[in-house]
Protein backbone atom coordinates (compact mmCIF):
# COMPACT_ATOMS: atom_id res chain seq x y z
CA UNK A 1 0.00 0.00 0.00
CA UNK A 2 3.05 2.50 0.75
CA UNK A 3 4.05 3.01 -3.27
CA UNK A 4 0.20 4.10 -4.02
CA UNK A 5 0.10 6.36 -0.86
CA UNK A 6 3.75 8.08 -2.05
CA UNK A 7 2.28 8.70 -5.11
CA UNK A 8 -1.23 10.31 -4.27
CA UNK A 9 0.86 12.35 -1.77
CA UNK A 10 3.02 13.56 -4.11
CA UNK A 11 0.52 14.27 -6.98
CA UNK A 12 -1.42 16.54 -4.09
CA UNK A 13 1.57 18.10 -2.42
CA UNK A 14 0.45 16.32 0.85
CA UNK A 15 2.37 15.01 3.75
CA UNK A 16 5.48 15.30 3.59
CA UNK A 17 5.28 16.83 0.01
CA UNK A 18 4.39 20.10 0.94
CA UNK A 19 7.86 20.49 1.85
CA UNK A 20 10.65 21.97 0.08
CA UNK A 21 12.94 19.59 -0.24
CA UNK A 22 12.42 15.80 -1.35
CA UNK A 23 14.43 12.41 -0.79
CA UNK A 24 13.62 8.69 -0.59
CA UNK A 25 15.86 6.03 0.98
CA UNK A 26 16.01 2.14 -0.50
CA UNK A 27 18.72 -0.69 -0.64
CA UNK A 28 17.99 -0.01 -4.15
CA UNK A 29 17.33 2.48 -6.86
CA UNK A 30 13.83 3.08 -7.36
CA UNK A 31 11.01 6.18 -8.71
CA UNK A 32 8.10 6.35 -6.44
CA UNK A 33 7.08 9.54 -7.68
CA UNK A 34 7.73 11.72 -10.97
CA UNK A 35 11.36 13.43 -10.24
CA UNK A 36 11.68 11.40 -6.80
CA UNK A 37 14.00 8.85 -7.03
CA UNK A 38 15.69 6.70 -4.00
CA UNK A 39 18.66 7.09 -2.18
CA UNK A 40 20.70 3.21 -1.70
CA UNK A 41 21.18 2.41 2.15
CA UNK A 42 23.61 -0.13 3.04
CA UNK A 43 20.78 -2.63 4.66
CA UNK A 44 18.58 -5.59 3.42
CA UNK A 45 16.13 -3.70 5.22
CA UNK A 46 14.73 -7.69 6.69
CA UNK A 47 13.80 -8.07 10.14
CA UNK A 48 11.79 -10.21 12.63
CA UNK A 49 9.10 -9.60 15.05
CA UNK A 50 8.70 -9.80 18.42
CA UNK A 51 9.10 -8.10 21.80
CA UNK A 52 6.21 -7.36 24.41
CA UNK A 53 3.86 -5.80 21.05
CA UNK A 54 5.02 -8.78 18.35
CA UNK A 55 6.06 -5.56 16.23
CA UNK A 56 9.08 -4.79 13.85
CA UNK A 57 12.48 -5.34 15.56
CA UNK A 58 13.52 -2.60 12.72
CA UNK A 59 16.44 -1.04 14.86
CA UNK A 60 19.37 -1.95 12.21
CA UNK A 61 17.38 -1.11 9.68
CA UNK A 62 17.59 2.97 10.57
CA UNK A 63 20.30 2.74 11.97
CA UNK A 64 21.39 2.32 8.25
CA UNK A 65 18.75 5.06 7.77
CA UNK A 66 19.97 7.71 10.00
CA UNK A 67 23.82 6.53 8.40
CA UNK A 68 22.69 7.49 5.14
CA UNK A 69 21.11 10.56 6.07
CA UNK A 70 23.50 12.22 8.35
CA UNK A 71 26.42 11.12 5.50
CA UNK A 72 24.18 12.87 2.98
CA UNK A 73 24.10 15.96 5.16
CA UNK A 74 21.33 17.84 3.95
CA UNK A 75 19.94 18.00 7.14
CA UNK A 76 22.15 20.66 8.56
CA UNK A 77 20.64 23.07 6.66
CA UNK A 78 17.36 22.90 8.60
CA UNK A 79 16.75 23.54 12.14
CA UNK A 80 14.73 19.97 12.90
CA UNK A 81 14.32 16.24 11.21
CA UNK A 82 11.26 15.06 11.52
CA UNK A 83 10.48 10.93 10.78
CA UNK A 84 7.06 9.74 9.45
CA UNK A 85 5.48 7.03 8.32
CA UNK A 86 3.63 7.13 4.92
CA UNK A 87 0.63 5.63 6.47
CA UNK A 88 0.16 8.49 8.93
CA UNK A 89 -1.78 11.56 7.46
CA UNK A 90 0.43 14.29 8.64
CA UNK A 91 -0.02 18.32 8.41
CA UNK A 92 3.43 20.44 8.11
CA UNK A 93 2.19 23.67 8.83
CA UNK A 94 0.31 22.46 11.90
CA UNK A 95 3.85 21.54 13.58
CA UNK A 96 5.79 24.37 12.36
CA UNK A 97 3.39 26.06 14.98
CA UNK A 98 3.76 23.73 17.54
CA UNK A 99 7.69 23.84 17.15
CA UNK A 100 7.61 27.16 17.57
CA UNK A 101 7.26 27.01 20.93
CA UNK A 102 9.56 23.69 21.51
CA UNK A 103 12.68 26.08 20.43
CA UNK A 104 15.10 24.67 23.61
CA UNK A 105 13.72 21.03 23.00
CA UNK A 106 16.56 18.63 21.69
CA UNK A 107 13.64 15.94 20.72
CA UNK A 108 10.03 15.69 21.34
CA UNK A 109 8.12 12.66 22.93
CA UNK A 110 4.65 11.87 20.85
CA UNK A 111 2.96 9.62 23.76
CA UNK A 112 2.64 9.20 27.33
CA UNK A 113 3.85 5.65 26.69
CA UNK A 114 7.24 6.43 25.12
CA UNK A 115 7.89 7.70 21.59
CA UNK A 116 6.09 6.02 18.91
CA UNK A 117 7.23 5.28 15.53
CA UNK A 118 4.68 7.32 12.80
CA UNK A 119 6.23 10.74 13.68
CA UNK A 120 9.55 11.50 15.16
CA UNK A 121 10.75 15.29 15.84
CA UNK A 122 14.64 15.77 16.47
CA UNK A 123 16.84 19.05 16.65
CA UNK A 124 19.20 19.41 14.31
CA UNK A 125 21.83 19.48 16.99
CA UNK A 126 20.10 15.97 18.39
CA UNK A 127 20.87 14.77 15.20
CA UNK A 128 24.85 16.10 14.84
CA UNK A 129 25.24 14.57 19.03
CA UNK A 130 23.98 10.94 17.38
CA UNK A 131 25.94 11.91 14.14
CA UNK A 132 29.41 12.44 16.42
CA UNK A 133 28.29 9.08 18.14
CA UNK A 134 27.89 7.11 14.66
CA UNK A 135 31.91 8.69 13.88
CA UNK A 136 33.28 7.39 17.18
CA UNK A 137 32.50 3.87 16.02
CA UNK A 138 35.18 1.77 14.39
CA UNK A 139 33.36 1.54 10.62
CA UNK A 140 31.36 4.98 11.16
CA UNK A 141 28.20 3.03 10.32
CA UNK A 142 26.48 3.00 13.86
CA UNK A 143 26.12 4.99 16.76
CA UNK A 144 29.26 3.65 19.00
CA UNK A 145 27.72 4.18 22.70
CA UNK A 146 24.35 3.51 21.99
CA UNK A 147 25.02 0.14 20.41
CA UNK A 148 27.07 -1.10 23.31
CA UNK A 149 25.72 0.44 25.82
CA UNK A 150 21.74 -0.40 25.14
CA UNK A 151 20.50 -3.99 25.20
CA UNK A 152 17.74 -3.47 21.81
CA UNK A 153 17.40 -6.89 20.46
CA UNK A 154 14.39 -6.56 21.23
CA UNK A 155 13.33 -3.03 20.16
CA UNK A 156 11.97 -1.64 17.43
CA UNK A 157 13.61 1.49 16.13
CA UNK A 158 11.33 4.23 17.84
CA UNK A 159 12.54 2.87 21.58
CA UNK A 160 15.90 2.60 20.62
CA UNK A 161 16.53 6.33 18.67
CA UNK A 162 14.54 7.62 21.95
CA UNK A 163 16.71 5.34 24.41
CA UNK A 164 20.06 6.17 22.47
CA UNK A 165 19.74 10.08 22.30
CA UNK A 166 18.16 10.24 26.00
CA UNK A 167 19.74 7.67 28.24
CA UNK A 168 23.29 6.80 26.16
CA UNK A 169 23.95 10.24 24.79
CA UNK A 170 22.08 11.96 27.46
CA UNK A 171 20.66 14.25 24.83
CA UNK A 172 17.47 16.66 26.22
CA UNK A 173 15.39 17.73 27.19
CA UNK A 174 12.49 15.76 25.30
CA UNK A 175 9.11 17.22 26.45
CA UNK A 176 6.16 15.27 25.69
CA UNK A 177 3.81 16.82 23.13
CA UNK A 178 0.52 14.78 22.42
CA UNK A 179 -0.24 17.29 19.76
CA UNK A 180 2.15 15.33 17.50
CA UNK A 181 0.40 12.19 17.04
CA UNK A 182 -3.35 10.80 17.32
CA UNK A 183 -3.34 7.00 17.13
CA UNK A 184 -5.11 3.86 18.72
CA UNK A 185 -1.69 2.80 20.50
CA UNK A 186 -1.60 6.29 22.39
CA UNK A 187 -4.84 6.33 23.91
CA UNK A 188 -6.53 8.67 20.99
CA UNK A 189 -9.98 7.13 20.07
CA UNK A 190 -10.55 9.78 17.20
CA UNK A 191 -7.63 8.90 15.41
CA UNK A 192 -10.36 7.02 13.44
CA UNK A 193 -12.51 10.49 12.55
CA UNK A 194 -9.30 12.80 12.23
CA UNK A 195 -11.04 15.31 14.39
CA UNK A 196 -9.36 15.68 17.35
CA UNK A 197 -8.48 19.05 17.48
CA UNK A 198 -7.56 22.02 15.04
CA UNK A 199 -3.63 21.39 16.05
CA UNK A 200 -3.02 17.81 15.88
CA UNK A 201 0.18 17.53 13.68
CA UNK A 202 -0.69 13.49 12.44
CA UNK A 203 -3.08 10.80 12.24
CA UNK A 204 -2.46 6.91 12.11
CA UNK A 205 -2.66 4.31 10.70
CA UNK A 206 -4.53 4.96 7.38
CA UNK A 207 -3.41 2.62 4.71
CA UNK A 208 -5.30 3.21 1.67
CA UNK A 209 -5.49 6.25 -0.72
CA UNK A 210 -9.00 6.43 -0.02
CA UNK A 211 -9.21 6.27 3.58
CA UNK A 212 -6.10 8.58 4.00
CA UNK A 213 -7.64 11.48 1.66
CA UNK A 214 -11.35 11.09 4.02
CA UNK A 215 -9.12 11.35 7.15
CA UNK A 216 -7.10 14.52 5.45
CA UNK A 217 -10.47 16.25 4.53
CA UNK A 218 -12.31 15.71 8.43
CA UNK A 219 -9.11 17.47 9.72
CA UNK A 220 -9.13 19.99 7.44
CA UNK A 221 -12.49 20.40 7.79
CA UNK A 222 -12.74 20.66 11.42
CA UNK A 223 -9.44 22.75 11.89
CA UNK A 224 -11.55 25.19 8.73
CA UNK A 225 -14.71 25.40 11.14
CA UNK A 226 -12.20 26.64 13.77
CA UNK A 227 -10.71 29.13 11.95
CA UNK A 228 -13.69 30.82 11.09
CA UNK A 229 -14.02 34.43 12.27
CA UNK A 230 -11.05 34.28 13.81
CA UNK A 231 -8.43 35.80 11.38
CA UNK A 232 -5.24 34.00 10.07
CA UNK A 233 -2.70 32.26 12.67
CA UNK A 234 1.04 32.33 11.92
CA UNK A 235 2.69 29.24 10.69
CA UNK A 236 6.24 27.79 9.88
CA UNK A 237 6.65 26.12 6.72
CA UNK A 238 8.59 22.57 6.75
CA UNK A 239 10.92 22.20 3.64
CA UNK A 240 12.36 18.86 3.88
CA UNK A 241 11.83 15.14 3.57
CA UNK A 242 13.09 11.77 2.61
CA UNK A 243 11.74 8.76 2.98
CA UNK A 244 12.76 4.86 3.52
CA UNK A 245 11.64 1.70 1.26
CA UNK A 246 12.46 -1.83 1.95
CA UNK A 247 11.40 -4.67 -0.19
CA UNK A 248 10.62 -7.94 1.63
CA UNK A 249 9.37 -10.80 -0.62
CA UNK A 250 6.23 -8.99 -2.48
CA UNK A 251 5.87 -6.67 -0.05
CA UNK A 252 7.05 -3.16 -0.01
CA UNK A 253 7.46 -1.83 3.35
CA UNK A 254 8.39 2.61 3.77
CA UNK A 255 8.84 5.08 6.46
CA UNK A 256 9.94 8.41 5.88
CA UNK A 257 11.85 11.35 7.19
CA UNK A 258 10.95 14.50 6.97
CA UNK A 259 13.32 17.75 7.69
CA UNK A 260 11.74 21.13 8.47
CA UNK A 261 13.19 24.43 9.36
CA UNK A 262 12.14 27.41 11.64
CA UNK A 263 12.03 30.88 10.82
CA UNK A 264 14.36 32.32 13.45
CA UNK A 265 11.39 35.04 14.90
CA UNK A 266 8.14 35.44 15.33
CA UNK A 267 7.88 38.19 13.08
CA UNK A 268 9.06 35.69 10.30
CA UNK A 269 6.38 33.88 10.22
CA UNK A 270 4.04 33.65 7.23
CA UNK A 271 -0.33 33.34 7.41
CA UNK A 272 -1.48 29.95 7.46
CA UNK A 273 -3.52 29.02 4.32
CA UNK A 274 -6.63 27.86 5.18
CA UNK A 275 -9.86 26.79 3.18
CA UNK A 276 -12.18 29.21 2.22
CA UNK A 277 -15.03 27.02 3.44
CA UNK A 278 -15.40 24.40 6.48
CA UNK A 279 -17.30 21.75 4.64
CA UNK A 280 -15.61 18.63 3.53
CA UNK A 281 -16.89 18.47 -0.36
CA UNK A 282 -15.19 22.03 -1.08
CA UNK A 283 -11.88 20.19 0.57
CA UNK A 284 -12.63 16.72 -1.30
CA UNK A 285 -12.80 19.09 -4.54
CA UNK A 286 -9.81 20.75 -3.17
CA UNK A 287 -8.02 17.84 -2.81
CA UNK A 288 -8.95 16.19 -6.25
CA UNK A 289 -8.08 19.38 -8.47
CA UNK A 290 -4.76 18.75 -7.01
CA UNK A 291 -4.42 22.34 -4.75
CA UNK A 292 -3.05 20.73 -1.32
CA UNK A 293 -5.35 23.52 1.33
CA UNK A 294 -2.43 22.37 4.03
CA UNK A 295 -0.05 23.81 2.37
CA UNK A 296 1.82 27.33 3.73
CA UNK A 297 3.64 30.17 1.86
CA UNK A 298 7.24 29.49 1.27
CA UNK A 299 10.17 29.66 4.13
CA UNK A 300 12.22 32.86 3.63
CA UNK A 301 15.63 33.28 1.92
CA UNK A 302 16.83 30.36 3.85
CA UNK A 303 14.59 27.64 2.17
CA UNK A 304 15.78 25.20 -0.42
CA UNK A 305 14.76 25.48 -3.71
Amino acid sequence: YEPKLLAWQHKMKASIFACDEAAVFSNEKIQVAPGVVTSVVDSDLKCEYGGDSQSALNSWIFIAVWDKLIDDGNYKRHDWVVKVDPDAVFFPDRLGRILAGHGSAAFINNCKFGMHGPIEVFSRAAIDTLATDYEDSWDGKAPSTCVNKLHFGQWGEDMFIDQCLKTALKVGPSPLDERLMCESHCDCPAWYWCNNGTDRVSYHPFKTVSSYENCMANALAAGSSASAGTGSSKSIGATGVSSQVSHSGDDLQVAQTMQSQLSPTPSELSPTRTPKAAHASDIDTALKSGVSTSKVPPPGPRAMT
